[in-house]
């Protein structure tokens, strides 16, 4: 397996204990792990956990939609009870990346 860019993941998916790095171009790429463990090393300001199942690049995340991140590659992830703080980690995000432009 190549290396991926993290500008090119739009979200990870645990099935099991296989992850999925769901990317921009081509198929989903699978590797065995633990998503608590993976959400440790990745960049807090962009990913973000927001169900049990799924980690999402919010620079991929086109939009949200009451308790829904809907992805550019049009993917539907909801957000989970115990994840409801992701709303707001977005609008922040959002915030936060537009007073750099």
């Amino acid at each position: 397996m190549g290396s991926v860019l993290l500008t090119d993941i739009i979200f990870f998916e645990v099935k099991n204990r296989i992850i999925e790095i769901h990317v921009k171009a081509g198929p989903p790429i699978e590797f065995y792990g633990n998503i608590s463990d993976l959400e440790q090393q990745l960049p807090p300001e962009s990913f973000h956990r927001v169900h049990r199942s799924y980690i999402v690049n919010f620079e991929n995340v086109d939009y949200l939609s009451g308790k829904e991140f809907v992805c550019i590659d049009r993917t539907v992830i909801p957000i989970g009870q115990k994840y409801a703080d992701s709303r707001e980690h977005y609008q922040n995000y959002l915030l936060n990346g537009l007073s750099m432009v």
